[in-house]
């Protein structure tokens, strides 16, 4: 049971200023999640849009990576803000909302995470986020209020379009979704064809000029992750996300095979 409130990595790395790293988990498996975490990541995004977490196995990957000192950060299932309270009162330090497309949807999830008079939260004492109430309301509020992430993930042209309103609703952060703009694009997701990129460098400046953060998924290989995360820290992203269990469990599955296959 939580007894303290503990801090968001990815703000104190950010203040500390240096980049914040990430990663996802894709399964249902909490030891997936601790293990990412024990690994010493900034913070451990839980894809429930494209897993297939029930919010109670959420609620338990939440805990999971919180135990391991990093900051459990919950894509959900579409853009409606219905999830965002029940994720925060489990524990999630932050939510990151797919399939935004304009300032209306944004605008509805950063509210859906903040407490009234500034937004539409649902308020209870006795959350996990508080250790059941462990922690005193007024401390955990206040914590919230400064701690809490809401991050939209921009991927149809459609959301690039309205880049713009859509910065300007409080989004602490984009999160920049190549593969996905690249297919809706029409484009068979080639993240690297020059519309992808420019839709993207778009997508960083608007973000950067609202004062808001912008965050990459890197598709690279272990051996490219070095140079994709330098050239979107030279682009201005300051939060970066590699891999993902089903990434790390096929590739170092195909690599052992490979080993042993090359005896034969």
């Amino acid at each position: 049971m939580r007894t303290k409130l503990s801090p968001n990595r990815v703000r104190a790395a950010l203040a500390g200023g240096r980049p914040a790293w990430g990663t996802w988990v894709q399964t249902r498996s909490a030891e997936a999640g601790e293990a990412a975490a024990a690994t010493g990541y900034d913070f451990v995004v839980i894809d429930m849009q494209h897993g297939s977490h029930s919010v109670a196995e959420a609620a338990t990957l939440i805990r999971a990576i919180g135990a391991h000192d990093a900051s459990p950060v919950v894509r959900l299932p579409g853009p409606s803000p219905q999830l965002v309270g029940h994720l925060l009162d489990a524990g999630a330090h932050g939510v990151l909302v797919p399939d935004l497309r304009t300032a209306d949807d944004a605008r509805r999830v950063v509210q859906a995470a903040r407490y009234a008079p500034r937004g539409t939260r649902g308020a209870c004492p006795t959350v996990p986020a508080t250790g059941h109430g462990a922690i005193p309301w007024p401390d955990y509020r206040a914590w919230a209020e400064e701690q809490v992430m809401v991050w939209g993930l921009i991927e149809t042209p459609e959301a690039v379009d309205n880049i713009d309103d859509i910065v300007a609703t409080g989004l602490h952060a984009v999160v920049l979704g190549p593969f996905d703009l690249a297919v809706a694009m029409g484009l068979d997701g080639d993240v690297t064809h020059p519309d992808v990129v420019a839709a993207l460098a778009r997508v960083t400046a608007a973000a950067t000029a609202a004062g808001a953060e912008t965050v990459a998924v890197l598709f690279d290989d272990v051996a490219g992750i070095a140079d994709g995360a330098r050239r979107w820290l030279d682009s201005g992203c300051r939060i970066i996300t590699a891999s993902s269990d089903r990434w790390c469990l096929t590739r170092g599955w195909a690599a052992s095979l490979a080993g042993l296959r090359s005896l034969t």
